[in-house]
């Protein structure tokens, strides 16, 4: 480490610590190590709240389709209660609130809420500008937040699926892009050109946005139709189109995440999970696969049943909480070796993807050790009864943010 200046040496412990708390997170990081004697004081007067960075999983939120209100699915013994119900949100009985996009602890749900479940704190985003392509498609949002740069969070409107009654073809993705931006720090939306670059555009005359990750200043949005990632750099105002491995069938489901070592896209043919990392150099890019197994032979490994899904629609239907009884273990068992699996998103920290079978149970395979965990049972209370048809829609692994 290098010695700091002779000046900033002669202050005392108290002084300097005054100091270094009115840096922002990241410079605050980046000054531990700076010197041996700097990383003491930062230690000893607890300045870098690594607790309260989104730095751990708390569980996973899940959106079932003709539910109100998104599930959560969490270990009680090692995660603090958050409600899903956000009943802290001003709404009414006919306003949902799902979960849209998750990035570092930030939640946004339907009607442009942007909320923290874990600090309960929450604002409504106004009324977006007029997009350039509005005539022609509909478009969904996406956080980007990350605590370590700035307390400020952005929401990007990405353009989605083509309105009804056009068919005719267009090229995608165009030469250029103005998307719409809202920015907490100046509380007010923004247009934002990108510039496509690398490989030229298809011709396509539908398309559809599944679902987006933020890493390393870049927003990864994944579209079924065309199947195409948009590589999104928020630096340098580029963008990109990434194809999906070669190898990849059409009728394959494919998820993207982040985990430990950066963008992951996973597949899944029936029992068959293969997942892949992104590797990026020099403005080229890899899909490497990483892993490949087949989950129907992974099936009798040890019961877990330690996650439990909090089933806050059953409690806002009945005005009452919802007590789960204990499933049978001979019972659950059986019910995991019957219909298909579900991915529901990657361990952020581990190599690990989350799954669900038949919509009953929630698993998560460990991919160094090649071991699938029963989690718990995670079917909402009365579910069959919904007139809207079962179905698992998204599902976020959310990672706590308690500044």
């Amino acid at each position: 480490m290098e010695n700091p200046p002779a000046a900033l040496a002669l202050l005392p412990d108290d002084l300097l610590a005054d100091i270094l708390t009115r840096l922002a997170p990241r410079d605050l990081a980046m000054a531990l190590g700076v010197c041996k004697a700097w990383r003491a004081v930062i230690d000893a007067h607890r300045l870098l709240r690594v607790d309260l960075l989104p730095f751990s999983l708390g569980g996973i939120f899940i959106n079932f389709n003709g539910q109100v209100f998104s599930e959560y699915f969490f270990e009680p013994s090692t995660t603090p209660a958050i409600s899903s119900m956000s009943d802290y949100v001003p709404h009414s009985p006919w306003i949902w609130r799902q979960v849209e996009s998750h990035c570092n602890g930030l939640l946004l749900l339907s009607e442009n809420y942007v909320v923290n479940p874990a600090t309960r704190w929450w604002a409504q985003l106004p009324t977006p500008l007029c997009p350039e392509l509005s005539n022609k498609f509909s478009y969904r949002n996406y956080l980007v937040f990350d605590p370590i740069l700035s307390p400020h969070y952005e929401v990007f409107s990405v353009p989605h699926i083509r309105y009804h009654g056009l068919t005719e073809e267009s090229e995608w993705p165009p030469s250029s892009c103005t998307l719409q931006v809202f920015s907490s720090r100046t509380g007010g939306w923004e247009e934002r050109l990108f510039v496509r670059e690398g490989e030229d555009a298809e011709m396509v005359s539908d398309m559809f946005l599944e679902s987006a990750v933020y890493y390393r200043r870049t927003l990864y949005v994944y579209y079924s139709t065309p199947r195409i990632i948009l590589r999104i750099s928020l630096l340098d105002g580029k963008y990109r189109a990434i194809k999906p491995p070669s190898d990849t069938q059409i009728d394959e489901a494919l998820a993207l995440g982040k985990s430990k070592d950066g963008v992951y896209l996973a597949s899944l043919d029936i029992t068959v999970l293969r997942i892949w990392v992104l590797r990026e150099s020099c403005g080229q890019t890899e899909w490497l696969l990483k892993y490949r197994a087949d989950l129907k032979w992974k099936l009798r490994e040890k019961l877990g049943s330690s996650w439990v899904l909090q089933d806050v629609n059953y409690y806002d239907k009945y005005n009452r909480l919802a007590i789960r009884k204990e499933e049978p273990r001979v019972k659950a068992r059986a019910e995991t070796d019957v219909g298909p699996f579900y991915i529901l998103g990657f361990h952020p920290f581990q190599d690990v993807v989350f799954l669900s079978r038949s919509l009953r149970w929630g698993l998560a395979y460990h991919l160094t050790s090649s071991k699938l965990q029963y989690l718990g049972y995670l079917y909402p209370t009365e579910y069959n009864n919904s007139s809207e048809g079962e179905d698992i829609l998204d599902a976020y692994p959310y990672t706590p943010c308690w500044m």
